[in-house]
């Protein structure tokens, strides 16, 4: 499955394996992939996996905060979600951070100039897998860090 979605005026080609759009058939939750751009001391490309019920692979939230960050999402399917952010962090290390690191209250201007040329999607060995780029990025490489509800709570343990 190929089709574009829109984030602040710019178009961004989203593609799905035939896994993940027969996961994505399957849901019977809700899924939001979260396109993430950090800016610390290095620029880093993550893609977040949340959900507000238990899933292997994704980062539980509460339904309220699930809810506040689907307000800002587009669906991609009936219950699979993106959405696009970038975000300025307090400190360097954020590897350190998993899930939402400490951020300042810095607003990154110009959003859409960091809005990526495509979006692809996969599911394999029961997990959400996203990768994206711009347009001088290889799409046969991936080099997008995956935050992961597992990675959160063995952190915390």
């Amino acid at each position: 499955m190929q089709t574009s979605l829109n984030f602040h005026g710019r178009a961004v080609r989203v593609m799905l394996t035939p896994a993940a759009e027969q996961r994505a058939k399957a849901l019977d939750e809700r899924v939001l992939l979260e396109v993430q751009i950090y800016f610390s001391c290095v620029l880093v490309k993550r893609v977040a996996i949340y959900s507000d019920t238990p899933q292997e692979g994704a980062w539980q939230l509460e339904s309220a905060e699930f809810d506040a960050l689907l307000a800002k999402a587009q669906p991609l399917t009936e219950r699979l979600y993106v959405r696009f952010n970038t975000v300025m962090t307090k400190i360097c290390p954020v590897g350190d951070y998993l899930g939402p690191p400490p951020v300042s209250d810095f607003k990154i201007a110009r959003e859409e100039a960091y809005v990526p040329r495509w979006l692809r999607v996969d599911y394999r060995d029961g997990r959400w897998y996203g990768d994206y780029g711009w347009y001088s990025s290889r799409e046969d490489e991936s080099n997008t860090v995956q935050i992961r509800g597992a990675a959160v709570r063995a952190s915390a343990g």
